[in-house]
């Protein structure tokens, strides 16, 4: 009777404490539940502040792009308000810091109709500022791609004259279809040898496809294409600048 008496207490004592140690584990469990979920819930407030200030600037900048549109466009109208008082509105460019991408080869050829071309690259900012009736009211930085092409001769005449002609070819991603930029580089990299007149032989032929190889290259390689960004810009534009 002792010894179940014993055995009994034995038993007792083991239950109790695996009890104990199971409730204590339960607690450090749901401590450890408990702190998880703050710090869930501190990362999801974090990441939702974050989020809402990259929108919030994002929405700030379109704002400021469909102005500068607004004011482009109403500057060339006749506009009053309602009480019929005139509205004049205005804007100025201002050109700010500029930075090479690269430039090609010059490509050329000889003969009678002889001609050459180059073609250098460049991204600029671009400032420009609204004006209500001669007061300003705001200002607006922009990226501007430069395409700056360059051909001697490019009327195939006989009288080769002294100078290239250079003429700057501007898109800015962010005012500008996306179609400006297909014209301009279709423009800058189709060939234009014909030094026997009207008729390309074997050598126009062989520097129209050199043409269109070093300026393809230049652009894809200059990686002009993927700044459209005014912030990715702007750091190429700090960077050694």
């Amino acid at each position: 009777m002792k010894t179940l008496i014993k055995l009994s207490m034995v038993f007792l004592t083991v239950l109790f404490i695996t009890t104990s140690c199971d409730s204590s584990k339960k607690r450090d469990i749901k401590k450890e539940e408990k702190v998880y979920s703050k710090e869930k819930e501190e990362k999801v407030k974090k990441d939702s502040k974050s989020n809402d200030k990259i929108d919030t600037n994002a929405i700030s900048r379109k704002k400021d792009i469909e102005l500068v549109k607004t004011y482009m466009k109403n500057s060339k109208k006749n506009l009053t308000d309602k009480n019929g008082f005139t509205i004049n509105y205005e804007y100025e460019i201002k050109w700010g810091r500029k930075k090479s991408l690269g430039i090609t080869d010059t490509i050329a050829n000889q003969g009678e109709y002889r001609n050459a071309m180059f073609l250098k690259l460049f991204i600029a900012e671009l400032d420009i500022y609204l004006k209500l009736n001669g007061e300003q009211t705001k200002k607006v930085k922009f990226i501007s791609h430069i395409y700056d092409f360059n051909e001697l001769n490019p009327m195939l005449s006989s009288r080769i004259p002294k100078n290239y002609r250079n003429e700057k070819l501007i898109y800015t991603p962010d005012l500008d279809e996306i179609s400006v930029q297909r014209k301009i580089i279709k423009k800058v990299t189709k060939p234009n040898f014909y030094q026997s007149g009207l008729i390309q032989n074997e050598n126009d032929k062989r520097l129209s496809n050199e043409w269109i190889k070093v300026t393809s290259k230049l652009i894809k390689d200059s990686n002009i294409l993927q700044l459209t960004e005014l912030n990715n810009a702007e750091k190429i534009l700090t960077h050694n600048n």
